[in-house]
C-alpha cells in the first residue's frame, strides 16, 4: 500500500489544567492538509519487519532519534501487540514533514502505518479500535487514524482519543511557512503552566464556534501560541516578518513552529507563499484543507 501521511493544522486550540497523571486535557479542530509525509508499505517475505526512512523532497533533514523511538516502529508493535503475533512488513517512509513544527508528522505517519496493516493483513479492527491503539502513541495520532480513513476535519478532546467529525474549512486554502526553528512541546506546556493560563476544563463550544463559514482570522485562536513564543522569541519574530510581508494575521498550529494564514482561494494562498518566502527567505507553500474520503484506502 502506498499512502499519503496528511499533516495537520490547528485551527482553534483550547487548553486546560493538567490532569494528574500530567496531561493536559484539549479541545482542537484539527484539519488534515495536501502537504505530508508517503508511507509505503508491503508484506514482508521474511519473519522480520523491516523499516527505512528518506528524506527526498524535505525542509527537515534526518529525524534525529533513532528507528526504536519512531513513531511509526512503535505503532507496528503495538499492532502486533494487539494481534497477539508477528505482522511482519516492509516499511518505507519519505520525510517532508520537519520535526518540531506542530504539523503531526511523526503522528501522521503512525497513523497510515496502523491503516495499511490493518488492510493488507485483513484483521478485523474499526477505526475505533485503530484509535484506542493509537492513543498510546500520542494526542494527534487517533485524528490522524481517522483523517487517513477519509474524515479529516474534526473536534478533538480529552487527550486526543475523542475525535467528533466537523465539516471542513470553506474556504480550506492557507499559506504554509515552515521556519528552521524547532519548538519543544513539553517545554511549551511547561511555560503554558508556569503562567498559570490553564484554568479548568477546555471549553468545546468555544472550539466549534471557530469552524463556521466562511473561515475568519478572528474565529481562530490557539492558547499554546503565547508560551511557544515566550519559550522561543526567534519563532515571535519570524512570525511578525512574515505578517508584515504578506500583509495578514500569522497563526501558530499546535505547540510547534508551524505557521499558516488563511487565504480566499489556492491563487491567493499561492501569491503569499511566494511574496513571504522571497522577502523572508522562509520556507513557504500553498496547501489546502483536505476533503472528506479524500485518503480512504483501498483494498490491497
Amino acid at each position: 500500500m502506498d499512502l499519503f501521511c496528511p499533516g495537520k493544522l490547528n485551527l482553534a486550540l483550547d487548553v486546560g489544567s493538567p490532569r494528574g497523571d500530567g496531561l493536559h486535557p484539549l479541545a482542537s479542530w484539527m484539519v488534515a492538509i495536501d502537504f505530508g509525509d508517503r508511507l509505503v508499505v508491503e508484506k514482508a517475505t521474511e519473519a522480520t519487519s523491516t523499516f527505512e526512512r528518506r528524506f527526498p523532497d524535505s525542509p527537515a533533514g534526518a529525524v534525529p532519534w533513532p528507528l526504536e523511538n519512531d513513531l511509526v516502529y512503535r505503532a507496528h508493535a503495538a499492532l502486533e501487540q494487539r494481534a497477539g503475533g508477528r505482522l511482519p512488513v516492509s516499511v518505507r517512509v519519505e520525510k517532508r514533514i520537519p520535526a518540531g513544527t506542530g504539523l503531526g508528522g511523526g503522528s501522521s505517519d503512525a497513523a497510515a502505518l496502523l491503516v495499511a496493516v490493518r488492510a493488507l493483513f485483513r484483521r478485523d479492527l474499526t477505526d475505533d479500535d485503530l484509535a484506542a491503539i493509537a492513543i498510546g502513541l500520542g494526542s494527534d495520532v487517533p485524528f490522524l487514524v481517522r483523517a487517513v480513513a477519509g474524515a479529516p476535519s474534526a473536534l478533538v478532546e480529552g487527550t486526543g482519543e475523542r475525535v467528533t467529525p466537523l465539516s471542513p474549512p470553506r474556504p480550506g486554502s492557507f499559506a504554509l511557512f515552515l521556519p528552521e526553528i524547532e519548538s519543544a512541546t513539553g517545554a511549551v506546556y511547561r511555560r503554558f503552566d508556569a503562567a498559570r493560563r490553564a484554568g479548568g476544563d477546555p471549553d468545546p463550544g468555544r472550539v466549534r464556534a471557530a469552524a463556521t463559514e466562511p473561515l475568519t482570522d478572528d474565529g481562530l485562536f490557539n492558547e499554546l501560541a503565547e508560551p511557544a513564543e515566550e519559550q522561543t522569541p526567534e519563532l515571535r519574530a519570524v512570525r511578525e516578518r512574515i505578517a508584515a510581508a504578506i500583509g495578514r494575521r500569522v497563526h501558530l498550529t499546535g505547540s510547534g513552529s508551524g505557521l499558516f494564514a488563511l487565504a480566499a482561494d489556492g491563487s491567493e494562498a499561492r501569491s503569499l507563499a511566494r511574496q513571504a518566502a522571497a522577502t523572508t527567505g522562509v520556507w513557504s507553500r500553498a496547501v489546502r484543507a483536505l476533503a472528506p474520503g479524500q485518503l480512504a484506502p483501498g483494498a490491497p
